[in-house]
């Protein structure tokens, strides 16, 4: 499973939540069912963040929704997203 994630912030939670990111991403990494985890940030706007991520089932996604560490830069996005967070989930085009 391939999941996309748009993240648009506040200009002032910015530093806060990239420290964050920074260091929930190599726990991430080490999860069960991560295959990809990958952070990028807008070239031309600088408050929008990209996660580009991949898992092995949809469990083991809700896993990773469920550890501590996201959840605790989760439950921040009320007062830190500028605008509601998108997430697009993604399965192989079968032609």
């Amino acid at each position: 499973m391939d999941v996309i994630a748009k993240i648009v912030l506040k200009p002032e939670f910015q530093p806060e939540f990239e420290s964050r990111l920074r260091a929930l991403t190599p726990l991430t990494l080490t999860e069960d069912g991560c295959v990809r985890f990958e952070v990028y940030k807008d070239r031309d706007t600088n408050n929008v963040f990209w996660l580009i991520e991949r898992w092995r089932s949809e469990t083991d996604l809700e896993s990773h929704y469920a550890q501590p560490y996201v959840r605790a830069l989760i439950d921040h996005y009320d007062e830190w997203l500028a605008e509601p967070l998108t997430v697009v989930k993604l399965s192989p085009f079968q032609s």
